[in-house]
């Protein structure tokens, strides 16, 4: 609905989105939940649990989609292609 309402958001949900002060926080983690399926899609369940746990070893997330042959800006526009298809059965 705040896609909807908002339009598409330029960029990828940040830590900042998620703090409990955020305004928006659950449309953070929806966000966040969808941009999970998008990677699962694209690479596979196996490999957006290796991507997550080695994210949160401090490897470079962009640098691990270049190492599984895609990119932040192709994964940002995957991501913002299903927020508006989603978008769309909501209005």
């Amino acid at each position: 609905a705040r896609v909807a309402a908002d339009g598409l958001p330029d960029a990828l949900p940040t830590q900042a989105d998620f703090d409990t002060a955020a305004p928006h926080l659950g449309a953070a983690y929806e966000g966040a939940w969808l941009l999970c399926t998008v990677l699962a899609d694209r690479l596979g369940e196996d490999e957006l649990l290796e991507l997550y746990v080695r994210a949160s070893d401090g490897v470079s997330v962009a640098r691990l989609l270049r190492g599984a042959g895609w990119s932040a800006d192709g994964l940002l526009d995957r991501w913002r292609t299903e927020l508006g298809q989603l978008a769309e059965t909501v209005s």
